[in-house]
C-alpha cells in the first residue's frame, strides 16, 4: 500500500511552512526523537532514531565507526545517575 510514497525532500521540514508546497505530492511522517551523544574526546553529536528501535540498534553503527567497543560505554540520561538499559526502545522523555 506504502510502497509508492516518495519523499518530499531529504531535509526535515518546517510545520510553519506554507502547505502550497506539498501539493500533489506524497509525504510520509516518521516517529522519531532526538537526542544528543556526548563521546570521549569533547566529540558531541546530535543523533535522531526511530521510536521502534532499541538504543543498542542505533549506537552500534556509531560506536563501530568510531572503534569504541561496548565494554567501554556508560549509557544514562544527563543529572542521573541510573543507567539506561541498551535493549529498551529508543523513546523521549517527558
Amino acid at each position: 500500500m506504502y510502497n509508492d510514497i516518495q519523499y518530499v525532500c531529504a531535509q526535515d521540514i518546517s510545520l510553519g511552512d506554507d502547505v502550497a508546497q506539498f501539493a500533489s505530492k506524497s509525504i510520509r511522517l516518521e516517529k522519531c526523537t532526538l537526542f544528543r551523544l556526548d563521546m570521549l574526546g569533547r566529540r558531541v553529536m546530535a543523533v535522531r532514531a526511530r521510536v521502534s528501535l532499541n538504543l543498542s540498534d542505533v549506537m552500534s553503527p556509531i560506536l563501530t565507526r568510531a572503534g569504541i567497543s561496548w565494554d567501554d560505554v556508560i549509557v544514562h540520561v544527563v543529572h542521573h545517575s541510573s543507567l539506561l538499559n541498551v535493549f529498551d526502545a529508543v523513546v523521549s522523555e517527558n
